[in-house]
């Protein structure tokens, strides 16, 4: 037991939870001994710290949001997910959204969380929607080892749907092996999507209510490793991830008037990393930044292109950020005794940008150690542009965006919004993606 115990700190994170630590210990037990990893799971299990216990955050005084659980947990996970880009060059107008007698693809994703070798088996598939599968059921061959991942895709059809209809696309796993007691399967899992709708550029602010319509404005970037900003909660929210590398958050090409000032309103919340040093000096280990391009050029911090912010950047990054250290940013957080949204604007003087495209750009910049919970971004409102830049959803117009030669056209916004926001070894992505936190909201 003492070797396994060595074993798993050089497997904790720094800092880590309790059931970080507990992972961690597992971990080292069954790269030994799949017997000693059941007897020590479930001793874990009986004193609640089983598979859907969840651990009060890594700062807490008080131990607030502890669940215990005492299940040992099922022997395999698997998830649903749609792939994004299938929706980019479907059958015809190609507006990232599935309509009427378009057709999805979607990835199943099957990992082995038993100590022992999981047979083949099939999964099943259904929907109580007007769809077509490829086939009803997905084979999935034998995962060997203990973490192992198998994923394989599916092609749904949708026949026929009302104006803005949700559908429901299930996988469910039946019994597996021999007898009826040789796993613990997972219970189905279903995938949620909005059709057969259209998207109209009408607004001149986005409260990001409407998930949908977020994704198709805005766009997100990062760098391999950097965990994505994503919609969740009604506001964008980009984790600080404690590796190495920078996350983009990019709003759509913003057009602006030829005269007047420029200013772009939202509400933010920020907690980055930041700690006393040796030396007792504090070190703002991870920051976010505000930076602009315009026209296409590179992009800049908007206080050295000459915009205000209603609230200044408060700290100097730490030299220890290889991304931005030495730069003026928001670090830490606002007033850590308040953990609400507060408001900021971005102001461009009249004469600066008038009669140009800019496009603005939130970035989180990271060092290679301890994350912490990041920024949110909600309630944008763009005043004194040209014409609308954000999105809402409307009734499917049944029209496909072909050209007189048969070839889809590409949306000119989005076209601008992909050569202004750079290329170099960053990913680009539009995400569906769930992340559950706790919601800071302003009074």
């Amino acid at each position: 037991m003492k070797d396994y115990l060595i074993a798993s700190l050089k497997l904790t994170p720094n800092a880590p939870t309790i059931l970080e630590a507990r992972d961690a210990l597992l971990a080292a037990v069954l790269a030994n001994n799949a017997d000693d990893f059941s007897i020590i799971r479930d001793a874990f299990a009986k004193r609640g710290m089983g598979a859907l216990a969840i651990a009060p955050d890594r700062d807490s005084v008080d131990h607030s949001g502890t669940i215990e659980d005492f299940s040992v947990g099922v022997d395999l996970q698997f998830n649903l997910q749609l792939i994004p880009s299938s929706l980019d060059n479907n059958t015809c107008d190609n507006d990232g959204v599935l309509d009427a007698g378009e057709s999805a693809s979607f990835t199943v994703s099957v990992k082995n969380a038993a100590a022992t070798s999981i047979p083949a088996f099939n999964i099943n598939l259904s929907s109580g929607d007007d769809v077509n599968f490829a086939s009803n059921n997905i084979a999935i061959e034998s995962i060997a080892e203990f973490g192992e991942t198998t994923s394989t895709t599916f092609e749904l059809t949708l026949n026929s749907a009302s104006d803005m209809q949700n559908i429901s696309v299930t996988a469910s796993m039946p019994e597996i092996g021999v007898g009826v007691d040789d796993f613990v399967e997972p219970p189905p899992v279903s995938i949620n999507l909005l059709t057969h709708f259209d998207f109209a550029v009408s607004e001149f602010d986005d409260d990001i209510s409407r998930e949908s319509t977020s994704q198709y404005d805005w766009q997100v970037n990062f760098d391999n490793n950097i965990t994505p900003f994503i919609v969740t909660n009604e506001a964008w929210h980009g984790i600080d991830s404690g590796l190495p590398g920078n996350s983009y958050l990019l709003t759509p090409i913003i057009r602006v008037a030829d005269s007047g000032a420029l200013s772009i309103n939202f509400d933010h919340y920020y907690l980055f990393e930041s700690s006393e040093d040796n030396q007792g000096e504090i070190q703002n280990w991870d920051a976010g930044v505000i930076e602009v391009s315009v026209d296409g050029a590179d992009f800049v911090d908007v206080v050295d292109f000459g915009a205000s912010l209603s609230e200044p950047y408060n700290g100097t990054v730490s030299s220890f950020n290889d991304q931005i250290g030495g730069r003026q940013a928001y670090t830490f957080t606002r007033d850590e005794n308040d953990l609400q949204l507060s408001e900021n604007a971005i102001t461009f003087a009249d004469g600066l940008v008038n009669g140009q495209n800019i496009q603005l750009r939130f970035r989180i910049a990271t060092d290679a150690n301890t994350g912490d919970f990041g920024w949110l971004i909600d309630n944008v409102v763009v005043n004194n542009a040209v014409s609308p830049m954000f999105s809402s959803v409307v009734a499917e117009n049944n029209a496909c965006d072909v050209d007189a030669g048969g070839n889809v056209q590409e949306d000119e916004q989005t076209t601008a919004a992909t050569e202004a926001s750079g290329g170099g070894s960053l990913a680009f992505y539009w995400l569906a993606v769930m992340f559950i936190f706790k919601r800071f909201r302003k009074d």
